[in-house]
């Protein structure tokens, strides 16, 4: 395979202590979480997805990381999910 010629398939993961079974088969820094959404805004981000050629996540990645972005944000007390 030349340098040029991108490589197929899934990501490896890096090996990293796992805390959680959520955090099996993802990278660092990164958990799966189930959401409860409503179905007109699940649409959109689908359809804004399809036609950027992007994944969902990153999608929401790219949603969230601006709504959160600037926001002073007080920490949670300890043992409080």
């Amino acid at each position: 395979m030349s340098s040029k010629q991108k490589k197929r398939g899934r990501p490896k993961s890096s090996f990293r202590e796992i805390s959680k079974s959520s955090q099996e088969g993802t990278r660092e820094g990164y958990t799966r979480a189930t959401f409860i959404m409503r179905e007109d805004y699940l649409e959109k981000i689908k359809s804004i997805a399809y036609w950027e050629n992007r994944e969902i996540k990153q999608v929401l990645e790219e949603i969230l990381g601006e709504y959160l972005e600037g926001k002073k944000i007080k920490p949670r007390p300890q043992g409080r999910d």
